[in-house]
């Protein structure tokens, strides 16, 4: 009775060949979803520490003006007659002469 014949070899080796595929194929889908979520929380960490780390630029005071060119820096300085020598060299605004006056009460 411990003979199998060769139909029921055949049988035996087809479902054990169908199981061990079906094995591989539910393992290769778990470590694909292992991997998957493995890599959507990194992309998740990654982009919550750097939206944690990035720093919003201090907004300036009211007192502070940004003068955009050459001519209006040129104007206010003289306006405060603060400097009396000024010149543009290699592409950049140098005050060569200044006289600081300190604010007065």
């Amino acid at each position: 009775m411990n003979q199998l014949t060769s139909r029921q070899q055949d049988m035996l080796v087809k479902g054990l060949s169908a199981f061990e595929a079906a094995s591989r194929r539910r393992r290769t889908l778990r470590i694909a979803a292992r991997t998957t979520v493995t890599a959507a929380l990194v992309a998740i960490g990654v982009f919550t520490g750097i939206r944690l780390l990035q720093t919003e630029a201090p907004a300036l005071p009211a007192y502070v003006e940004i003068i955009d060119t050459d001519l209006a820096l040129t104007g206010e300085l003289h306006l405060a007659r603060a400097c009396e020598r000024i010149e543009r060299t290699d592409g950049q605004f140098r005050v060569l002469e200044c006289v600081a006056w300190a604010p007065r009460p």
